[in-house]
């Protein structure tokens, strides 16, 4: 294995090291999202039931010193829906990144393949190019020693 053959191997084992990365890095974020979007959910649903509450407590007549405890509540019920779907949203944009650092590390592994490939290739088209060489100057020679026997 010549140095330049030994130099693409190790970068292209660098490369993939940093896709294996860039991969559980994007897992991560994924699994993020995930937590957030559950988060949101669980917001959601607290927001519906504080809504519920206060409109059945509307309804029934309650005093104001507990319809403005209730109000706090959906106040601060609401205020968490808004802060977890700002999380949710970051999430989904870090996920995003992650997916784009995915794709350029496939895209870098995938350009030291090709130049890999294309060098092995060349290799080879070299050692044809020789062997046929070496073919022609001994068929050369044979057809020479033919000649001059005969």
């Amino acid at each position: 294995m010549n140095s330049r053959n030994k130099r693409l191997r190790l970068l292209s084992e660098q490369r993939q090291r940093q896709l294996d990365d860039r991969v559980a890095e994007l897992h991560e974020c994924q699994r993020l999202e995930a937590l957030a979007e559950t988060e949101e959910q669980r917001a959601s649903d607290s927001l519906a039931a504080a809504q519920l509450k206060r409109q059945s407590a509307a309804t029934s007549g309650i005093e104001s010193g507990l319809w403005t405890e209730l109000n706090h509540w959906l106040e601060a019920v609401s205020a968490a829906l808004l802060a977890a779907r700002k999380r949710t949203f970051e999430s989904k944009q870090k996920t995003l990144a992650a997916k784009q650092r995915v794709l350029a590390a496939r895209a870098e592994l995938k350009q030291i393949e090709t130049l890999a490939e294309r060098f092995k290739q060349r290799e080879l088209a070299l050692e044809a190019k020789a062997e046929q060489r070496l073919t022609d100057e001994h068929t050369q020679l044979t057809f020479a020693r033919r000649r001059g026997t005969t």
